[in-house]
């Protein structure tokens, strides 16, 4: 395929100054607090769910205590006794080691039950928050509770029926990273194809794009010093080929992307969409 043009994606600005969408790189990881020492270990499985998260598509390098001696010695309930402590000296070597961001958050409420089975149930509450990491000032914010109806979270003992819930809550706290830190890429060739057409981006297997990911193209429209985005179309992708990903598009927004894909004069942003 001969590309027409080439769209140079641009950069996504997020509230905090001098931190760039799909940029980030190194995350400084805090071990998350809890309201009652006696739930140290829910709190300390919510950091590993979230580290999880943070680092599998390899866009982060994620740097908590167990990258440090000096943290690392830490033990279950030690660490909520050593919080302050802890989470300051993430934050120092954070900063020494590049990471532009620092993760942490709260348990702040949790209750376990037992059902008509006998089964262990869990009631939770727990919010993450991402600070930028020189100035404190807050990238994103959200809460995160177990679902009101849960049919697959009761498990036979508590630690099951937490990996449960947590396991059921991967795909909010996925969607909130992927909002907080959104991916812009580069287009490299819109075409026609049977039932409408085909866009590449110039994103794959090294991002970690999958199928069924979703994405979103604007234009990019200037007007005196003002910027407007106006969004010509979805799409998700329909098939990742090494270090591109191709998504299929079927009707009239097609043919409006692919108009302004020919046109050397418009300017389009490509971004990652939460599922």
């Amino acid at each position: 395929m001969i590309k027409e043009t080439k769209i140079i994606a641009l950069l996504i600005l997020l509230t905090a100054p001098l931190l760039v969408s799909g940029q980030v790189e190194y995350i400084g990881l805090a071990p998350f607090k809890t309201t009652d020492i006696n739930n140290y270990a829910e709190a300390e499985a919510i950091t590993e769910k979230v580290k999880e998260l943070f680092s599998e598509r390899n866009r982060f390098t994620v740097l908590d205590r167990t990258k440090y001696s000096q943290t690392i010695i830490y033990k279950e309930i030690e660490v909520q006794k050593n919080i302050e402590y802890i989470e300051g000296y993430v934050i120092e070597q954070g900063k020494q080691n590049g990471a532009e961001a620092i993760v942490g958050g709260n348990l702040t409420s949790l209750t376990y039950g037992k059902d008509k089975n006998g089964l262990y149930e869990c009631s939770m509450t727990f919010s993450i928050t991402i600070n930028d990491i020189e100035n404190g000032h807050v990238i994103g914010s959200k809460n995160f509770n177990t679902p009101a109806f849960c049919l697959t979270c009761a498990g036979g003992t508590k630690t099951e029926t937490l990996s449960s819930v947590l396991r059921i809550l991967q795909k909010k706290i996925r969607s909130f990273i992927i909002e907080t830190f959104p991916i812009t890429v580069d287009i490299e060739d819109v075409y026609e194809s049977k039932g409408g057409g085909e866009i590449i981006i110039i994103a794959g297997e090294k991002e970690g794009i999958t199928a069924k990911d979703k994405f979103k193209v604007y234009e990019i429209i200037k007007s005196g010093n003002r910027t407007r985005k106006a969004e010509i179309l979805e799409f998700n992708i329909n098939r990742v080929e090494g270090d591109f990903s191709v998504g299929k598009i079927k009707g009239k927004k097609f043919d409006l992307l692919l108009e302004k894909f020919k046109n050397p004069n418009a300017k389009l942003e490509c971004v990652t969409l939460s599922k």
